[in-house]
């Protein structure tokens, strides 16, 4: 507010002014590029143009910013906000179909390979790949622990109590069909291997991870599969 309770005007709108050129003693006002018969009040701080009081499209600080150039800044701006909404919309499909595309695969193998004659009911069916899928990721975030564990120790974990301070939830140790805790293993190289105890409730011949690679699952008869 001014002194006078009227309405302040900006930095910028107090530095535009009728722009004059003098040529000896003659005077020359400058017209608007858009309006010939407005006289220009400002150069555009973009495009560096002439324009008058009515071209006014944005303010910065001091410097004023012609109705084209912000119209066109605008433009810019609202098409990069759609862009990276249609990517991200782009990249929740991608990930929605590559889920249905592993469940899929998940149910053809479960069904090719299983000793059962009789295909169990859909509910069971579901349940059975559920308990699977939750089954490789405890699998593979123990292994990821162990290999933390032996990075920082150097030398691999002897059992699962050796675990317990990296992992949040002790549940997390347990195989979630069974409630029986999960083996580890390790060879002379120090490779470690997280081990399903009942793979049979998945119907697996072994279910193990090692760090840094998807948990490996063997059916009967079959090469394993990761």
């Amino acid at each position: 507010m001014d002194k006078h309770g009227g309405v302040q005007d900006s930095v910028a709108k107090q530095m535009r002014r009728p722009f004059v050129v003098r040529n000896g003693e003659r005077t020359h006002s400058v017209y608007c590029c858009q309006h010939a018969d407005e006289v220009a009040t400002f150069y555009c701080m973009v495009c560096h143009k002439p324009y008058g009081e009515e071209c006014v499209g944005e303010e910065r600080g001091e410097k004023s910013v012609c109705i084209v150039c912000a119209d066109s800044k605008l433009k810019r701006d609202t098409e990069h906000v759609n862009k990276k909404r249609n990517i991200r919309r782009g990249l929740i499909g991608v990930v929605a179909l590559i889920a249905v595309i592993l469940l899929a695969v998940n149910i053809f193998i479960m069904i090719k390979y299983s000793s059962i004659s009789v295909l169990p009911s859909q509910p069971e069916l579901t349940q059975q790949i559920s308990g699977l899928i939750e089954c490789r990721h405890r699998l593979e975030n123990l292994a990821k622990h162990a290999a933390s564990f032996q990075e920082a120790f150097e030398h691999p974990p002897e059992s699962l109590e050796d675990l317990k301070n990296l992992v949040d939830n002790p549940a997390l140790m347990l195989e979630p069909e069974t409630g029986v805790p999960f083996l580890i293993s390790s060879d002379k190289q120090h490779r470690i291997k997280i081990i399903c105890p009942h793979p049979e409730a998945h119907g697996l011949a072994a279910l193990y991870a090692i760090p840094g690679k998807p948990a490996k699952m063997l059916y009967a008869n079959t090469q394993g599969l990761e």
